[in-house]
């Protein structure tokens, strides 16, 4: 089920971060972002994510 609603993309992407899915978390953040490139919750979750993402290398 895709969808628009940036609500539930950065949703889906928080959850997807909280399992350590870091790789699919930061794809629904960059959905999200597409649609509002503003979003504070999706630019600061994105951060996060590209975080984890270093420190795991």
């Amino acid at each position: 089920m895709e969808t628009d609603n940036v609500i539930i993309l950065n949703n889906k992407a928080l959850v997807l971060c909280k399992l350590n899915r870091l790789e699919n978390s930061l794809g629904y953040y960059n959905k999200t972002l597409k649609l509002d490139s503003d979003n504070e919750y999706a630019l600061e979750g994105r951060e996060e994510v590209l975080k984890k993402i270093k420190n795991n290398d």
